[in-house]
């Protein structure tokens, strides 16, 4: 699993990483990259888009990080 963070502030009066609003967290399968750019060492934010990522806030990180690793959420335990 990869997990991909874009500073995503517009303002650049005063932008500020610490505030974690401003941020977004793509989720992506090893397979579907490897799927989708093979053996290329770079990746633009368009073509990681298309390869269908779960796109999360910070708050919403978790939870989509457990469900893309198959985490239950019933007791959180681990499917086997």
């Amino acid at each position: 699993m990869y997990v991909f963070a874009l500073f995503s502030q517009r303002d650049r009066e005063s932008p500020d990483p610490l505030v974690l609003d401003h941020w977004k967290f793509f989720i992506l399968s090893a397979a579907a990259l490897t799927d989708g750019i093979g053996q290329q060492k770079s990746l633009s934010l368009s073509r990681l888009e298309t390869l269908g990522p779960e796109v999360v806030v910070f708050g919403e990180l978790r939870v989509a990080v457990e469900r893309a690793a198959g985490v239950v959420q019933r007791g959180r335990n681990r499917r086997r």
